[in-house]
């Protein structure tokens, strides 16, 4: 009698159960299509925003160029129209100015209008510039690294303005970074044409339209898999070799390691290449990076506008979190209403510490 009822209660309990159950629908097509706008502008380059569309991860291919918009900057009472020249890229001739709030302002056929502000922010000054080969062990919060140098050096806010800034440690082949190599429709042909894999000069049109420096191994292996790229990489430069420059391109440096003892930048458990910082008032400061290096050493020094600084924060958070199963999801911060993306401002400057004698700071 007692297995009988409670066969009937467990019954009873499966149907309740099973009224209380609500289907729901998820859409895993991915076809949903949000518009992109990214601009990180500066008072030394000229005016450029990029618009695209977000595309379906289900699918190969890349994002989509918007090529109809309208877009419009105003600040300091002066409104600039930006031309599209091809590929979602829009220009201006004109040049941001420092400390000018700017508002962006994209229309789009069929959308609401797109808006985002941000300025140039002031640059701070950096002093005492020094640097210190000897080797030396540095831990962190994350990490022990050996054979590192320092670099040394005083950051001083703008007058009564907090400096949010980045920095990193650039390096400059002085022989290999001269060469670049553009990823052009007619280049994917000769690849085919030269052996590469057909697979593998599928997944290199990502690269279309851009310029690339070498070692052209060193840029690759890393992006698509150094068992693809072995045995092709030389194909792939015979079919994309541009030219040889003479000129410190700013494409051509590679970031370095950065890191330094926990308790005045920023940095994630995965990002040993860039630190964030947060000044108020006077400060020396001290970083290292591994020694070995036959080529050029460079700081770079960032002032970051609050919206650069927020993104930038957010989007190593998210990259860091990419390698912890249990890390939590970061959403990255956007400041473009209506669509999303970054209109951000910075201010950048790059001092060569490897010969300090020829320093500008």
């Amino acid at each position: 009698m007692y297995n009988f009822l409670k066969s009937i209660v467990i019954l009873l309990a499966i149907v309740l159960l099973t009224n209380c159950l609500k289907v729901v629908e998820i859409d895993t097509s991915g076809a949903g299509s949000e518009i992109v706008v990214k601009s990180f502008f500066t008072d030394s380059l000229p005016w450029e925003v990029n618009i695209y569309k977000t595309f379906n991860l289900n699918e190969t291919g890349s994002s989509e160029p918007v090529t109809n918009a309208q877009v419009s900057i105003t600040g300091n009472g002066n409104t600039i129209f930006l031309q599209h020249s091809g590929e979602g890229t829009y220009k201006a001739n004109e040049y941001p100015e420092v400390g000018v709030e700017y508002k962006l302002s994209v229309a789009i056929e069929g959308r609401e209008d797109i808006t985002a502000q941000s300025s140039v922010p002031f640059k701070s000054r950096l002093s005492g510039i020094t640097i210190d080969t000897k080797e030396r062990t540095v831990v962190t919060s994350y990490s022990t690294y050996y054979s590192m140098i320092s670099t040394g050096f005083t950051i001083t806010p703008p007058e009564n303005i907090k400096t949010l800034c980045r920095v990193r440690m650039l390096l400059f082949d002085t022989v290999a970074s001269y060469d670049r190599y553009y990823f052009d429709a007619g280049g994917y042909e000769r690849m085919l044409e030269n052996g590469v894999d057909a697979q593998l000069v599928n997944n290199l049109k990502v690269l279309k339209g851009q310029i690339v420096f070498g070692p052209l191994w060193n840029f690759l292996a890393p992006k698509f898999g150094e068992t693809k790229v072995f045995g092709n990489s030389q194909k792939i430069a015979d079919a994309t070799f541009l030219d040889r420059i003479d000129y410190r391109d700013p494409d051509a440096f590679w970031m370095g390691i950065c890191v330094t003892p926990a308790g005045m930048f920023f940095r994630t458990p995965w990002e040993d290449a860039t630190l964030l910082g947060v000044f108020s008032e006077k400060t020396p400061a001290d970083v290292f990076t591994l020694s070995g290096f036959n080529g050029e050493y460079w700081l770079e020094f960032l002032d970051l506008s609050p919206e650069y600084y927020q993104f930038q924060k957010d989007y190593l958070l998210q990259i860091s979190n990419r390698g912890d199963i249990s890390g939590a999801p970061v959403i990255v911060y956007s400041n473009i209403n209506n669509a999303t993306g970054i209109f951000a401002g910075y201010h950048k400057q790059m001092v060569r510490i490897d010969n300090l004698s020829g320093m500008n700071n």
